[in-house]
């Protein structure tokens, strides 16, 4: 989506980033801060992890791979970026 297609809107204290064709909220930041995105983000759940922050892109497999997304997913969520 071009840049050009987004615009931000001021309204009850958030601010939101809309398309400005459709009005479908991409990002809302509230008044206390909390990031949403999209109109409702969807609950993620992850399992059987084991925290892992580093891809050695020369030599990596498959479960290191899900375990780098996950350790990812879960950061997002403490975060407050991902419910």
């Amino acid at each position: 989506m071009p840049i050009s297609n987004i615009e931000a809107i001021w309204s009850g204290g958030d601010l939101i980033f809309q398309n400005k064709s459709t009005k479908a909220d991409i990002l809302t930041i509230n008044d206390g801060g909390t990031v949403t995105i999209g109109a409702s983000a969807p609950d993620y759940a992850t399992s059987n992890v084991t925290t892992d922050r580093t891809i050695d892109a020369d030599s990596t497999s498959e479960a290191e791979i899900a375990d780098v997304l996950c350790t990812l997913i879960e950061d997002l969520i403490t975060l407050g970026i991902l419910q």
